[in-house]
Formats: structure tokens, C-alpha cells, sequence
């Protein structure tokens, strides 16, 4: 009877084994594939942050350009009314400069 104990136990001892083997066997193929899993989304993330950041910068780079686009339009336009303004009252200002040099320095033709 020792000895069907003893095999008895043996017997345990083996399916306790193999079932251990056998958890420790499905844990890792869970882990295995959850790091799978968890791989494929960042891989899935980090893609999609770059598309988001290339649209980004595309999208800032066409708001300077349009930005670049409307000062140059309103510098131009700027330039063009002082310029106007500036030929309107050219005679004006020439006769106030000479009027200020005049009194400043006095009339050259009176020496």
C-alpha cells in the first residue's frame, strides 16, 4: 500500500507539475502577446503623432506664408500712399526747407 501511496503522490506531484508548466506556458503567450499588442499601439500612436505634427507644421508654414503674403501687400500699399502723400506735398515741403535754410543761414545773395 506504501508503494500506490507513494505513486498515488507521484502522480499528483506530476499533473501538479505539468500544470504548473502548462499556466506558466499560457502566461507567457498572454504577455507575449499583450507586448505585442501593446507595441503595435504605440507603433499605431507615434505614426499618427508624426501625421499630426507634419500637419501642423504644413499648416503653419501656409498661415506665415499667408501672413508674409498680407504684410508684404499692406507694406506695398503703405509705401505707396506715403509716397503719393510725400509727391502731393513735395513742393510744400521744398519751399519749407528753403524758407528754413534761408533762416537758418541767411540769403546767400545778400553777401
Amino acid at each position: 500500500m506504501s508503494n500506490s501511496i507513494l505513486d498515488s503522490v507521484e502522480a499528483i506531484e506530476n499533473e501538479a507539475q505539468r500544470i504548473e508548466q502548462e499556466a506558466a506556458s499560457r502566461v507567457a503567450n498572454l504577455l507575449s502577446d499583450h507586448e505585442g499588442q501593446v507595441s503595435g499601439l504605440k507603433d499605431s500612436a507615434d505614426s499618427e503623432l508624426s501625421e499630426f505634427q507634419d500637419k501642423l507644421r504644413s499648416d503653419k508654414d501656409i498661415a506665415l506664408d499667408e501672413v508674409q503674403v498680407k504684410l508684404s501687400k499692406e507694406g506695398t500699399s503703405e509705401k505707396q500712399r506715403l509716397t503719393q502723400v510725400f509727391d502731393q506735398r513735395r513742393e510744400e515741403l521744398v519751399e519749407l526747407t528753403i524758407k528754413e535754410v534761408i533762416h537758418r543761414y541767411g540769403n546767400s545773395n545778400d553777401e
